[in-house]
């Protein structure tokens, strides 16, 4: 992050470093940004054909202007229904922060913080999500939904080891 657009801080001795940023516009010359002056939004390529929007939050495929290395970034709102939810998104940090030892949970890379969201960035997953494959009435080989039940049940078998409970599996 350039000198001057962001003060740094360790988040909840998770040993996390959430970038709190200055200006939201991207500093001059550099390429277009997501909000970061990190990260670049790679336009008509994201995840399938555009950003995977939620109800709070949007994820769009990004890449880090100094490595190139690809990286999903979520973007959350910090309010919701007019209620400041901050509390909420930092649990969801924190999680994915204990849970980067599985194979089986995407990796947590860096965290930005703005006036009005919290920007996640995450390990770049390209084959998408469950929901998506139900949602286009897609019907995989049978070898590969057995990989899939396997690894989702592995994913699980982690959590659960850890007592957390995944109210939103997609």
């Amino acid at each position: 992050v350039p000198q001057g657009h962001s003060r740094d801080k360790v988040f909840q001795g998770q040993g996390i470093t959430v970038h709190i940023l200055g200006p939201p516009e991207c500093p001059s010359g550099a390429p277009k940004c997501t909000g970061t002056p990190a990260l670049q939004e790679l336009r008509g390529s994201n995840m399938t054909g555009g950003a995977q929007t939620g109800m709070f939050a949007s994820v769009r495929r990004c890449r880090s202007i100094a490595t190139g290395e690809v990286f999903a970034a979520k973007f959350s709102s910090r309010t919701r229904y007019g209620e400041d939810c901050t509390k909420e998104i930092h649990h969801e940090i924190a999680l994915l922060s204990l849970c980067s030892p599985s194979p089986r949970i995407v990796k947590l890379h860096d965290v930005f913080q703005t006036e009005k969201e919290l920007i996640i960035v995450m390990e770049y997953a390209p084959g998408g999500d469950m929901q998506t494959i139900i949602d286009d009435n897609l019907v995989p080989f049978e070898s590969d939904v057995v990989k899939f039940m396997q690894q989702l049940v592995e994913g699980l078998a982690y959590l659960h080891h850890r007592k957390i409970a995944h109210l939103d599996i997609k």
